[in-house]
């Protein structure tokens, strides 16, 4: 049995911009990174490992910044670091279509395409968060400081650590809000 359970935030609650501020926040370092993956590619025709990107983001973070606290800007370290792994494997599924493409081009309706920047003013990405970072406790989901208190009453409490609290926040298409889903928890804010 999967519990799920689903909790929707709309546009009217106070913590509405704190969410979307973040994904803000993912969509800036997702464009960061990718810039950093895609100039490596054509500048030295080498791709970058995750390890190697990381490394890059935590250097600018103490030294010179060609893009500013992207990394620092997150909510949490592994929040920033869910967002590199998100572009490396958009980067590397172009690379495995691109090796395809060219063994059965007849499999794919067009040559596959690098992944593309998300829109800088109304583009928004994925929040990682682990359940390292959101705990159950009492019976509520608490997410870390740097979301201004916001918890969700959850109903029961988690005896044994079997619960996983949430995988991702982010904006949904065609929506009014942005969602959040976990396995097998599930919160929705619209």
């Amino acid at each position: 049995m999967i519990l799920t359970n689903q909790t929707v935030v709309k546009f009217s609650s106070e913590y509405y911009k704190l969410f979307d501020n973040l994904c803000f926040r993912a969509k800036n370092l997702y464009n960061a990174a990718l810039y950093k993956v895609r100039q490596a590619y054509f500048e030295y025709e080498a791709v970058m490992s995750y390890n190697s990107l990381d490394k890059v983001f935590k250097r600018e973070r103490s030294n010179e910044r060609e893009f500013p606290d992207d990394y620092a800007e997150m909510p949490t370290a592994s929040a920033a670091q869910g967002t590199l792994k998100l572009v490396m494997q958009n980067w590397n599924s172009f690379w495995a279509a691109a090796k395809s493409y060219n063994l059965n081009p007849e499999k794919f309706l067009g040559k596959p395409k690098m992944p593309g920047y998300l829109h800088k003013t109304k583009g928004r990405s994925a929040v990682f968060l682990t359940n390292q970072n959101v705990k159950l406790r009492g019976g509520v989901m608490q997410f870390p400081k740097s979301f201004d208190g916001f918890s969700i009453p959850f109903g029961i409490d988690d005896v044994n650590g079997a619960l996983q609290i949430v995988k991702k926040v982010f904006p949904k298409a065609k929506s009014d809000g942005i969602w959040a889903f976990g396995q097998p928890v599930r919160v929705g804010i619209t």
